[in-house]
């Protein structure tokens, strides 16, 4: 989450500035720079990623070889990799074999069409 903070300047009397804080929505972590914080890609909750203490609150999908994978918060990486990962490798696999057999269907019905002019 992000929230507004009134920062008085002691050293200018009557001066206030606003700032952007952005604030972990696990750990409560407060920080003005929005580039140590990532969104869930399925909760859009907004997560500190510490990587010196390595006490990030996001996590990397460890199944992503890409660049750029997606990140969980700590509650949605434990539900998607742990207490539903069967299930949700059963589902890829049934679509897996899903998609074989259309490609199939799709193959034989090409050979077997005749090619219009």
């Amino acid at each position: 989450m992000k929230k507004i903070k009134i920062i008085n300047i002691p050293a200018k009397p009557k001066t206030t500035i606003q700032k952007t804080i952005y604030v972990c929505d696990l750990c409560g972590k407060e920080s003005d720079q929005g580039g140590s914080f990532r969104e869930c890609c399925l909760c859009g909750r907004l997560c500190c990623r510490n990587l010196t203490e390595n006490k990030s609150c996001i996590y990397c999908d460890p199944h992503e070889i890409g660049d750029y994978p997606d990140l969980y918060c700590k509650i949605c990486y434990d539900l998607t990799f742990k207490k539903y990962w069967e299930i949700r490798q059963g589902i890829e696999e049934s679509r897996d074999e899903e998609l074989e057999k259309l490609k199939e269907k799709i193959k034989k019905e090409s050979l077997s069409a005749k090619e219009e002019k």
